[in-house]
């Protein structure tokens, strides 16, 4: 009896978690930030040289914006989704010496559960840019709240 009710009630799960969601119609924020890159014509940087960490800005939980020395921000895409990345307080910079290298790489969510997300690709940006994405975001999590 109670392995024909575990068999029941992931059937039930399984069923729940394959059905489409109807208020899901926007596009996920991923290809935002992807066409964004595909429409600057944006060039990913073989590596930093002289990468000195000065700051962050969350985008969302695959892409950030670190800010090197003398202010000049990077966009950051990670090779997967770094859990709470959009909330973290602090992130630490994972690479040697004064180089940062895609691939290889990666920076780390202290908060619990740590997570080491590695980077997938190094986009130089211009101040405007930046901007431009960071408006992105905010348009983002506008349009998320409306459809609640």
């Amino acid at each position: 009896m109670k392995l024909l009710a575990s068999v029941l009630f992931l059937s039930f799960l399984g069923a729940c978690a394959s059905s489409p969601s109807e208020t899901t119609t926007s596009v996920p924020e991923k290809d935002i930030y992807q066409e964004f890159i595909a429409d600057n014509k944006l060039e990913a940087a073989d590596k930093v040289v002289s990468f000195r960490f000065n700051g962050w800005t969350p985008v969302d939980n695959q892409y950030l914006i670190v800010r090197s020395r003398i202010n000049r921000p990077y966009l950051l895409k990670l090779r997967t989704s770094c859990f709470n990345l959009r909330w973290a307080n602090s992130i630490k910079m994972d690479f040697r010496g004064s180089t940062l290298y895609p691939k290889f790489d990666s920076i780390t969510v202290p908060e619990y559960p740590q997570q080491r997300c590695f980077i997938e690709a190094i986009y130089p940006l211009d101040k405007s840019q930046r901007k431009a994405i960071i408006d992105l975001r905010k348009a983002s999590k506008e349009e998320k709240g409306s459809l609640q």
